[in-house]
């Protein structure tokens, strides 16, 4: 039903509620239409009062449905919170560990460079095709290799030796990378 339509309904009811009393002296057929239209109006006001009673059913279902999610809701965001929060903690943990790895890791490549001092190699190979004989290792650092020959003394860049002497010595580019961050940063304070 439109807006439009709502004068003329109202007058038609008017019409009808009172229409039986201006018609008494009219004929039968006016009458009978009169009781027609009456209690067709009564059938609307119950049907309209049915309705009524529904869309107040369907707006309290809708009402309580709407607070039923709105607690489901704040339910999900408190587990939600839980769970970020949770995984935070996870993730703090996780930094630790790494941070206790890798100064475990940097303690036993520093010990285990240590015991490599003194030790004897008959050749020592270099990416840059050069070859050492008699070798002596001297020093190991993350960088380099310092070590005696039957030629003299010298040092070679780690990543400038053959990938087995590499592994041997713990070359890890991402140590001498730290390495010179620290060292950079040492110098700029």
């Amino acid at each position: 039903m439109t807006c439009s339509s709502t004068p003329s309904l109202l007058l038609g009811l008017t019409l009808a509620l009172t229409a039986p009393t201006f018609l008494s002296s009219c004929d039968t057929k006016a009458k009978e239409a009169a009781l027609l239209a009456g209690e067709e109006v009564a059938s609307l006001q119950k049907a309209n009062s049915r309705l009524e009673n529904d869309m107040k059913l369907l707006r309290e279902q809708s009402e309580t449905r709407h607070n039923e999610l709105l607690k489901q809701n704040e339910e999900l965001q408190k587990e939600a919170d839980a769970a970020k929060s949770q995984f935070e903690k996870l993730q703090d943990d996780a930094a630790k560990a790494q941070k206790e790895l890798d100064e475990y890791m940097a303690k036993y490549k520093l010990g285990y460079r240590a015991k490599l001092k003194g030790q004897s190699l008959a050749t020592l190979k270099t990416t840059e095709s050069a070859a050492y004989q008699a070798v002596v290792l001297r020093e190991i650092t993350p960088t380099e290799v310092s070590f005696t020959h039957s030629n003299g003394a010298t040092r070679v860049a780690m990543d400038k030796l053959t990938p087995d002497l590499q592994r041997k010595f713990l070359y890890d580019p991402d140590e001498v990378k730290r390495q010179e961050e620290a060292q950079a940063a040492a110098a700029n304070d």
